[in-house]
């Protein structure tokens, strides 16, 4: 812990940052949703008016596809505009004869033309991220712009200094060619970000509910990138009672590596105990468990009515889960007083002792032979297996199919 950098402003400025087409759409998603950076005044008590951090969110969209671009930034500003706030987008590349390239008019699906896109306006993507002190970067893996251009700007940004969190979404093992892409892709970007989190496709399809529609199982990855995200922003906005900020979030995901976010809630007798367990056993994203984590942070948020016992159920536990006597526990507790008879468990945890493949953290089989896939109905059979579904999976699967 002794290289973890950590900040001392009272502040922050935090943007959020989709490449390419699945990076756009992300966007739309968490601009539709919406990220609270604060209770309004008249619902906190007194010595909660004024957060102890200030923070302030940007939205930015990347793509080589302007068309989608001014879409995007037509629907968005019409619902930032209440917010005094607007999309900022950049067309990345510039006319290439050589090999074909035209501004504006998308990569093609060709990693490389999006590669060399994101380094021919590195200069303007530079200038939009300067003053960041935190960015998150979403994309999806295996196609062209956010493939090829998400490496591009993480080794920017570590040039930078500026901390940053990936939050990436990888194909289906269908799509054979995509997935060795997206490996490629992903083995770059692990080297420049700080942390990064990986929301796979297969993963969702192996345990989602076989009536679902593939739009719901694309809704639902949206939708967990958007929680990981929220999640993050509003640990460091909020206030609490005992209080988590800009420098404990960064202390955790400075330098490190994958990271596992766990959101749980639950009502009842039990509540703590089920919204602790879901946490940390999040079956939405690889490698769902926080055994041999090295930094935790934890924020639990409950009504008026949440209980001394509760907090230290967590305190207690939490750290004896990581199986790590060295563990670092960072512990917040909020109060938000519209949630009564209900608590929220987040957690955030990396620095793990154990090396992850980039076959692990994809959730590809081992052995699995990626050139051989070629039908795209591969993993649609009839003898596909989805994991048996656990208590509350379908109130999770509720909330991420939940629309705005």
């Amino acid at each position: 812990m002794d290289n973890v950098k950590t900040s001392n402003k009272d502040s922050a400025k935090i943007k959020i940052v989709g490449i390419g087409g699945a990076g756009n759409n992300a966007i739309r998603n968490i601009i539709k949703k919406g990220i609270n950076v604060l209770p309004s005044s008249s619902e906190l008590p007194m010595f909660f008016t004024k957060a102890r951090y200030e923070v302030d969110v940007e939205y930015i969209a990347i793509n080589t596809d302007a068309q989608q671009l001014y879409m995007l930034k037509e629907e968005c500003d019409e619902i930032l505009k209440d917010q005094g706030k607007e999309l900022k987008i950049i067309t990345i590349g510039k006319d290439n004869k050589d090999t074909g390239f035209r501004k504006g008019q998308g990569a093609g699906g060709d990693p490389e033309r999006g590669r060399k896109a994101a380094e021919d306006s590195l200069d303007e993507i530079k200038e939009a991220l300067k003053d960041a002190d935190m960015v998150f970067l979403t994309a999806g893996l295996g196609g062209g712009t956010g493939t090829g251009a998400t490496p591009v700007i993480a080794k920017a940004l570590k040039e930078m200094g500026i901390l940053t969190v990936a939050v990436l979404i990888t194909p289906f093992l269908f799509e054979g060619e995509r997935i060795l892409k997206a490996r490629e892709a992903l083995a770059d970007i692990q080297g420049y970000v700080d942390s990064f989190m990986v929301i796979s496709n297969e993963k969702l399809k192996n345990i989602a509910r076989k009536d679902l529609t593939f739009l719901d199982v694309m809704k639902m990855a949206d939708n967990v990138l958007y929680r990981a995200i929220k999640g993050i922003v509003e640990v460091i906005s909020y206030p609490g009672y005992i209080n988590l900020d800009f420098a404990d979030v960064e202390s955790v995901l400075r330098d490190g590596g994958y990271a596992l976010i766990g959101l749980g809630a639950s009502t009842g007798e039990n509540r703590i105990k089920d919204a602790l367990e879901k946490a940390v056993q999040n079956k939405l994203l690889t490698l769902n468990n926080i055994k041999g984590a090295e930094r935790i942070l934890v924020n639990i948020c409950g009504g008026p009515d949440i209980r001394m016992e509760e907090v230290t159920y967590v305190g207690e536990h939490i750290k004896s889960l990581t199986n790590r006597d060295d563990a670092v526990v960072y512990l917040g507790v909020t109060v938000d007083p519209k949630a009564t008879g209900k608590v929220e468990v987040t957690i955030i945890a990396t620095n793990f002792s154990q090396t992850f493949t980039i076959e692990d953290i994809m959730d590809i089989p081992k052995n699995q032979d990626l050139t051989a896939v070629k039908s795209p109905f591969f993993g649609f059979s009839s003898s596909s297996s989805s994991e048996e579904l656990l208590p509350g999976d379908e109130g999770l699967f509720g909330l991420l199919l939940e629309e705005e």
